[in-house]
């Protein structure tokens, strides 16, 4: 994992301004932000094509007519750069229509660069942001992972990260949107002030209108956003728990709570759709009448034809403008869930600070392990699952820990795995506080397989191997037949080469399990933990293995937890656990 992924600051999670949010969220993007202010520089480039584009038009237009001279008479901005025109090129039509041609060539250019680069933009954004959400949820602390729901988490990640990039996006469009719009009115204000100022007037009336429409697409996109992960939670339970919903006959259930949230989705969403629709047509016809009265006004105002024709077009090439802006803050204003959403998931996932110090680094093999005073809780009830916890387990031999279902077996297996962090007390390595010692250093000393194998997608090799990529196919073969699961896979149609989904339906619960050893044991561990990893075998299999086990393991550190009794007989040192006891005891 790079470091400049998890170095990144956790940012604000309360609900406010959708503007500030977004601009807040702007710091994860770094050299990216550079883009969005190219994209704003060529925009307001193509609004200088644009207003000069528009001068041209109308002097083309009274050349070809013969009327150079109302031009000349209009004064201001159009006559100056009408006089330099004919000074360079003369009064042709054809020779002002060329460089008009050209003009418009160069505004085309600049436009498809402006365009191509947007999609750029975008998708770098939505990238860095789907690499950063998923850096935040692989990097933060198992504890605070287990607590979101897998629905809302597969949401954020696979669709807001696309989304905050949309949100940006509407960010750049409104950046060019207002560079567009100041150089068109500065162009409107040279022209002419008089009607300069009536466009002002009637535009900020037309944004006050929209405006109201505005406000209710905020509170829109919190209930479609919460409707989409109420979708995707169903779809989860219908991946994840087919075979007990078929067990128990639930089909019908299933497909009508299914509908139920993908048609509060549907309307949710068309709700928004809809008001979002009013925008354009409702910004089209306030343009349109605001040209309207321009035209009726110039009469009044004194203003020659050239420059209401000027204007005209100037007011029409701005429009577009207005409406964009309109909808790109309504853009925006639809991804407020989805920014606060991302804000809420990088303030909540502060990744772990040690994830990247062991690069290169060793540690020596140690001699024991010694838990002190260890407390810990896994809710804020303020019931202790482990209440002043003192033990050592040596690193040699068996070291079994015992105890009843509940009583914290498993618990005292992710303290020492890093998966969770001690309430109090510490567990010392030879002395020196695990926590100080970097994580990947640690845990590339273990090993671990569990009663619950969590297979990965893709080939029985790739999950074997997930303990230890560049292991051999000698060695490969080594440990399966050590474990008693050669044969199983040798079985199989393509024996290693075997797709398994990550459920691993097709194998039985003692197949997992016996993969899972031998995921565990080709990472050739210092310590290797097993919890609970062969109660799906028959004794007399558990046996064997266990035998082959405890033979590879010679002069390192075999750590078993179990809460049957007859585990005892592979023990040197047995660690018991009594859950109606505040303090547990170590028995020689």
């Amino acid at each position: 994992m790079s470091a400049e992924a998890l170095s990144e600051p956790a940012l604000p999670s309360e609900r406010g301004s959708t503007l500030r949010a977004t601009f807040e969220l702007s710091k994860i993007f770094g050299r990216q932000r550079w883009l969005i202010l190219l994209v704003i520089l060529l925009g307001a480039a193509v609004a200088i094509a644009e207003t000069l584009g528009v001068g041209f038009a109308v002097m083309l237009l009274f050349a070809i007519l013969d009327q150079g001279e109302q031009i000349a008479a209009a004064g201001g901005m159009l006559a100056g750069l009408y006089a330099r025109l004919v000074a360079f090129v003369g009064n042709s039509p054809t020779v002002i229509g060329a460089v008009f041609f050209g003009l418009i060539l160069c505004q085309a250019g600049l436009t498809y660069a402006n365009q191509a680069l947007l999609g750029v933009v975008l998708n770098r954004l939505a990238e860095r942001m789907r690499d950063l959400l998923h850096a935040r949820l692989i990097c933060a602390p198992y504890r605070v992972v287990q607590k979101r729901d897998p629905a809302a988490l597969m949401h954020t990640l696979g669709t807001e990260s696309w989304n905050v990039g949309d949100a940006y996006l509407s960010v750049a469009r409104m950046g060019v949107d207002l560079c567009a719009i100041s150089v068109l009115a500065t162009g409107m204000v040279l022209l002419s002030w008089k009607i300069a100022l009536l466009a002002v007037a009637g535009g900020l009336a037309s944004l006050f209108l929209l405006r109201l429409v505005m406000r209710p697409v905020e509170r829109l996109s919190d209930a479609t956003l919460s409707a989409h992960q109420h979708m995707v939670q169903r779809m989860l339970v219908s991946l994840t728990g087919m075979r007990t919903l078929r067990l128990f006959a639930r089909e019908d259930d299933l497909l009508r709570r299914f509908g139920e949230a993908s048609r509060n989705l549907r309307t949710a969403a068309a709700r928004m759709e809809r008001l979002r629709a009013l925008s354009a047509p409702l910004s089209q016809v306030l343009g349109a009448g605001l040209l309207i009265l321009i035209a009726l006004s110039a009469q009044w105002l004194d203003v020659t034809p050239p420059l209401v024709i000027a204007e005209a077009l100037l007011l029409l090439r701005l429009q577009p403008y207005l409406a964009e802006l309109l909808e790109s803050r309504m853009e925006l204003q639809a991804r407020s869930a989805s920014i606060h959403e991302v804000n809420a998931w990088l303030s909540a996932f502060a990744p772990l600070r040690d994830m990247a110090e062991a690069e290169g680094a060793d540690l020596a093999r140690g001699k024991e392990i010694r838990f002190e005073g260890l407390s810990f809780r896994h809710s804020e009830s303020g019931l202790a699952e482990l209440r002043g916890l003192n033990f050592t387990i040596p690193l040699s031999g068996c070291t079994l820990i015992q105890g009843p279902s509940g009583s914290g077996k498993t618990t005292v297996l992710n303290l020492l795995l890093r998966l969770y962090q001690p309430d109090s007390g510490r567990i010392l390595v030879d002395g020196v506080d695990l926590a100080s010692i970097p994580r990947q250093l640690w845990l590339r000393r273990l090993s671990v397989a569990g009663q619950d194998v969590e297979l990965i997608e893709g080939t029985v090799a790739e999950n074997i191997r997930f303990g230890r990529p560049d292991a051999s196919a000698e060695r490969l073969r080594e440990i399966c037949a050590a474990v008693e699961i050669l044969a199983d896979i040798e079985a199989l149609p393509q024996g290693f080469d075997t797709a398994i989904g990550a459920a691993g339906s097709s194998l039985s619960g003692g197949q997992r399990q016996r993969l899972g050893l031998a995921r565990a044991l080709i990472r050739d561990p210092e310590i290797l933990i097993l919890d609970e990893s062969m109660n799906a075998l028959e004794p007399e299999r558990e046996d064997r293995i266990h035998r082959r086990i405890r033979e590879m393991m010679a002069g390192r550190s075999l750590i078993v937890v179990s809460h049957r009794p007859e585990a005892r007989k592979w023990a040197d040192r047995i660690v018991s656990i009594e859950a109606p006891k505040d303090q547990p005891f170590a028995l020689a």
